[in-house]
């Protein structure tokens, strides 16, 4: 009972603190575990790392939609991150691409302050969880940011000592650049027996209305996605309305007498109020029924410790 109400407390006014996880093993085209990189973004970005949620739905994939998957439906995982589950749908059968947006440069970085005392912000973007996207998705077509040269020019590089001259900053990234494409090519071998359909990977901000339109228009026919898939993707209230109105325009419309498209949401129980209950969930779960999704909530099986939810949404029948 001590433990309940401690846990509660915690989870109000602290939150959860959000753990790592493995994956299950996966067996469809072939067997063992995906191999799947990850990066360090010093706890400011969630995305970095397989979270328990990804392991819980790719579970839940392996167990209720084998089938489904292995008839190659077209998927869209939505804030892949690491794209586990994405890769995982894919590992069954499934026609995947995977997608995330690219991320404030700032947010990598620990905070610092200039001599004056005040915070300095670093402008522009990263790339840094696409790039890591591309190395565990197996791509035949790997972008140039992969290739050793022009990765010698990106500036996300990891943070080197303020003694380094300028010859051994330059000798460091290479050697980092080249690591990076080593991590590349074994990902790719140990990945690729997994799967039948060659995974894809694309920059998409759901809140864009560019980057719907094009992600839709890569479907089948233009006509929408028949699985869209996400963990860890409901923790912003702000971003409820705009993620409702994109899985609503990326779901295949669902016709009488055929098996309904579906998006599939893994959420983590890690805020809640004082009275015990999942703000966070409550929040999207509302902003789904006032966009006109159909939402059905069910408890979802996952390590020790966490505790989650499925949120199986659908549109109604055309």
């Amino acid at each position: 009972m001590l433990a309940r109400v401690l846990r509660k407390l915690q989870l109000n006014f602290v939150g959860r603190a959000v753990a790592k996880a493995s994956m299950p093993e996966v067996h469809g085209i072939g067997s063992g575990r995906l191999q799947l990189e990850a990066v360090a973004t010093h706890n400011t970005v969630v995305g970095g790392e397989v979270y328990p949620m990804a392991a819980a739905l790719s579970h839940h994939l392996s167990l209720l939609y084998r089938d489904r998957l292995a008839a190659g439906p077209a998927t869209l995982e939505l804030g892949a991150g690491t794209g586990a589950v994405g890769l995982y749908a894919a590992a069954l059968g499934a026609k995947c691409t995977l997608s995330d947006k690219n991320i404030a440069r700032a947010a990598l970085q620990p905070q610092s302050y200039g001599g004056e005392g005040d915070v300095e912000v670093i402008a522009g973007t990263s790339s840094i969880l696409i790039d890591m996207l591309w190395r565990n998705a197996v791509s035949k077509n790997k972008p140039d940011s992969l290739s050793p040269a022009s990765a010698a020019q990106t500036t996300d590089w990891p943070r080197l000592p303020e003694a380094c001259s300028g010859a051994e900053r330059s000798l460091r990234r290479a050697r980092w650049a080249q690591a990076a494409c080593f991590r590349h090519r074994r990902n790719a071998a140990a990945n690729a027996a997994h799967f039948a359909h060659q995974p894809s990977v694309r920059t998409m901000d759901w809140s864009d209305a560019a980057d719907l339109a094009s992600a839709h228009a890569t479907s089948p026919d233009a006509a929408g996605f028949g699985l869209l898939l996400g963990s860890d993707i409901t923790y912003e209230k702000a971003t409820h309305t705009s993620l409702v109105a994109a899985i609503k325009r990326l779901l295949l419309p669902t016709e009488a007498g055929v098996a309904p498209s579906v998006a599939l949401i893994a959420h983590e129980a890690r805020r809640v109020d004082m009275w015990g209950a999942d703000v966070q969930l409550r929040s999207f779960e509302d902003a789904a029924l006032e966009g006109g999704l159909q939402v059905q909530r069910s408890r979802l099986r996952c390590d020790e410790g966490s505790e989650g939810y499925l949120l199986q949404l659908t549109l109604g029948v055309r």
